[in-house]
């Protein structure tokens, strides 16, 4: 019996890395990326560049010479996305008429199952604590990266016509060895005693749920294997259970660091933009991880529901946050130097 055929756009990023790795067994995967690192096997590895109308439609052409019209089901990671550079025109060109052009194409030919599509939490307005933000809840993104997946879930939502669509709405992901730049900073300004790990501009009561990678692929795993039972049209959130305070991740983490419990104080944000604009422009000194425009969102709160996710997809998150710090913290303390250099510190 033949597999069914699964394409994933983005495949040499982390997050499709860790989908081949789940879905291999099951399923016949056709592998998209712009940059051809090798890591898939080369017969079922396509390059192509989202933004660039004749390399897509050239591509689909040639995955459609080789795997015929019909694909079970599209998993979309494609996207622009960064924390220092935040050009609208790159968030315009890659992800949203990127999606755009992808979906059209592939309309165009093939008869296609199922398209998901790979968005963030942070589409959604944050919370009070108390309160939890469902898959209704008002949208309200509030910098380029979350503003351009509600443009593309838009485009999405009028160009689904004969295919299933799920939209997931993702948490911040991590895994065993850390991959996740807010954590990573985090721990890099605790593990060297810097002065700022003191300080947070916002209510350091407030905070954000993360996700797992593993748990992750479960859930696009088990999405493409309900894509006949799952609603024609589905937005979906997906985080782990509990969300923890900015507050309580920084003591976990002066704990596992410096064997010490520390205190961590809300600060005014202008004084922390002051400092921010000081550190941007000291001259020979390094970019600040820390950039103004996070200032304006750190009181930003999330905490979710994600009982839907749960009934439609059999899915519910196996690890958590609090539980793998240690798991990353001994990984930084066995290779610091790689540690370091594996993510960009």
């Amino acid at each position: 019996m033949e597999k069914p055929i699964v394409l994933i756009t983005g495949a040499n990023g982390r997050i499709g890395k860790s989908l081949i790795k789940r879905f291999a067994d099951t399923f016949t995967i056709i592998a998209i990326d712009n940059e051809d690192t090798g890591y898939f096997g080369q017969e079922n590895y396509f390059q192509m560049d989202v933004t660039n109308d004749e390399v897509v439609e050239s591509c689909l052409e040639k995955i459609k010479e080789r795997f015929g019209e019909a694909i079970d089901s599209v998993i979309h990671l494609v996207a622009y996305y960064s924390f220092g550079d935040q050009d609208w025109r790159k968030y315009q060109n890659i992800t949203i008429e990127g999606t755009e052009r992808l979906i059209q194409n592939l309309k165009k030919h093939f008869k296609l199952n199922q398209f998901i599509f790979s968005s963030t939490l942070l589409v959604y307005e944050p919370c009070q604590r108390g309160k939890k933000i469902t898959e209704d809840s008002p949208l309200r993104p509030s910098w380029e990266y979350p503003k351009s997946k509600v443009l593309s879930e838009e485009i999405l939502f009028k160009e689904n016509q004969d295919i299933h669509l799920v939209i997931f709405r993702i948490s911040g992901c991590y895994d065993d060895y850390c991959n996740s730049i807010p954590i990573s900073h985090q721990i890099k300004r605790i593990n060297e005693k810097q002065f700022q790990k003191h300080f947070f501009p916002g209510e350091i009561e407030n905070g954000a749920p993360f996700l797992h990678l593993d748990d992750l692929a479960d859930a696009f795993f088990n999405a493409v294997q309900k894509r006949n039972e799952l609603p024609h049209e589905v937005a979906l959130i997906l985080a782990e259970n509990k969300t923890y305070s900015y507050d309580s991740l920084q003591k976990r983490l002066g704990e596992l660091l410096l064997s010490q419990k520390f205190t961590t104080y809300s600060i005014p944000k202008f004084v922390a933009k002051t400092g921010s604009w000081i550190e941007n422009n000291l001259p020979f000194y390094p970019k600040p991880f820390i950039q103004p425009w996070m200032i304006e969102i750190a009181d930003d709160h999330y905490d979710v529901d994600i009982s839907l996710a749960k009934k439609l997809l059999d899915w519910e998150p196996k690890k958590d946050l609090y539980d793998t710090l240690p798991l990353i913290v001994q990984a930084l303390k066995k290779d610091p130097v790689k540690w370091y250099k594996d993510h960009k510190l």
